[in-house]
């Protein structure tokens, strides 16, 4: 019958202390040890399957009596590793090293010791440069030391040493940061409150600038108008097109909205589509369509030129210039109509058509009327027919004195309110000076004979 030893695991072992004599196996370890009745576990019994379970056990190894820093050293003499301090090595502390530099105090608990380029020196985690990238589980670089630059998501928030969050992502906000452009320009300063370059994009709420007196509003997001002055940036639309340049002063694109004074008085109304207040420039203005001043309004516009030139026609203020190689030139335009403006209707006899009329300051700087052009309709107009004579008012002094001086009539008979007068001339040397080449029908006054004298069949004859 086998014989079968008292077995069990190692850790089994050492919780009892054989007897002298007994023999235990592991079954773990496959090692055998034996009792002396006072060794907890037992004594490994040498050559067992276990081996050397210490450097002692070794037979090319002599211990000997050890102290703190000893290493085993080969001994040639004896074929024996023994303890010894090498003096080629120094140990003990890092301090006593030419090349680690401890700070005053010493080091602390958790220091590492991070170079200088010439020592290491003792260096606590927190509040230490490292100069490292990091990497991601995908091998992606998250923090790359060499270009500065963080890549990919954050997620929570960041804030300074003093524990002053920068970036809240439970609000969304980012406090004190200091935009720069990639060009390393800034691009806003919170401490100024201002932004400088370009803004494309969509901007959603006011804008506002600082002055001494407060804050003043630029932009109300609620009503899209816009108060101020543009400068130091141009504006860009939402596929980054260009719409203000202020380095160039030239707006591009169109223009949606109304345009507001420094006073906020309305300047370009854009829901009435009408242009209010005064227009001042020294810039030449092409129209090449038609231009409606007082459009379907029910009192009369009124449209004052003011200037302080004056000289012969190459100067006059209102010149029409036509050019063309036809016989028909501009003419000045009037037109008379009834009812309404988007209902015209058919003139009356004794209409004025329109005219020309002068005007003279009196003596407090009043503009009085002196003198006009008219005309004015004398016969019921048909569809393609209309009967108006041509007149001219004067005034003599007083305005009961403004009426009519001639009448050119619709079939061509001139009449005159008061008397004709004819061209005087000395003698008829003087007439024939002046008329060199006289026409049928003219009429003179001699003042030397006091004859009155008409051209007719190729001579002048005398009227009485």
């Amino acid at each position: 019958m086998a014989l079968r030893l008292r077995r069990g695991t190692n850790a089994e072992r050492q919780l009892i202390t054989p007897l002298q004599g007994e023999l235990i196996y592991t079954t773990d370890t496959k090692a055998l040890f034996i009792g002396d009745g006072t060794t907890v576990g037992g004594v490994l019994v040498q050559g067992s399957g276990g081996g050397a379970t210490q450097l002692s056990d070794l037979s090319d190894v002599s211990i000997g009596s050890l102290s703190n820093g000893n290493i085993l050293q080969y001994e040639s003499a004896t074929s024996l590793w023994k303890p010894t301090n090498n003096p080629s090595i120094t140990f003990g502390n890092l301090d006593n090293h030419d090349d680690v530099l401890y700070p005053a105090g010493g080091h602390a608990n958790g220091d590492v010791l991070l170079s200088d380029g010439v020592n290491f020196i003792p260096s606590a985690l927190e509040n230490s440069q490292f100069k490292m990238s990091i990497a991601g589980a995908d091998s992606s670089v998250l923090v790359d030391h060499l270009t500065n630059r963080f890549n990919g998501n954050l997620t929570g928030d960041v804030q300074k040493v003093d524990g002053y969050t920068l970036i809240d992502t439970s609000t969304q906000t980012a406090n004190g940061l200091k935009l720069k452009a990639d060009n390393g320009t800034v691009a806003y300063d919170p401490t100024l409150r201002q932004f400088f370059g370009d803004i494309q994009g969509i901007h959603q709420g006011d804008v506002y600038s600082s002055t001494a007196s407060g804050t003043i509003k630029l932009l109300d997001h609620t009503t899209g108008l816009f108060y101020g002055d543009i400068s130091g940036g141009s504006i860009f639309a939402d596929d980054s097109s260009l719409l203000l340049s202020t380095d160039t002063s030239t707006l591009y694109g169109d223009v949606k909205g109304s345009v507001h004074a420094d006073d906020s008085s309305v300047m370009v109304d854009s829901v009435a589509g009408k242009i209010r207040g005064a227009i001042e420039t020294t810039l030449e203005a092409d129209f090449d369509s038609i231009v409606n001043i007082g459009k379907n309004i029910a009192t009369d516009p009124k449209f004052n030129y003011y200037s302080t030139q004056h000289g012969a026609f190459g100067d006059s203020v209102i010149q029409l210039q036509n050019i063309g190689d036809t016989a028909v030139s501009n003419e000045m335009g009037f037109s008379k109509f009834r009812g309404t403006a988007t209902n015209r209707q058919q003139v009356q006899v004794g209409d004025n058509l329109g005219g020309i009329g002068w005007a003279a300051a009196n003596s407090t700087g009043a503009a009085i009327v002196a003198g006009s052009i008219r005309m004015v309709v004398t016969g019921t107009s048909g569809t393609d027919s209309v009967s108006a004579d041509t007149t001219i008012f004067t005034r003599n002094g007083l305005i009961a004195n403004y009426s009519e001086a001639l009448r050119i009539r619709a079939d061509k008979v001139t009449a005159a309110s008061g008397a004709v007068k004819l061209v005087n001339y000395a003698d008829t040397t003087a007439r024939d000076s002046a008329i060199p080449t006289p026409e049928t029908g003219m009429m003179v006054y001699i003042t030397a004979t006091h004859k009155a004298q008409v051209y007719a069949n190729s001579t002048w004859v005398d009227l009485h």
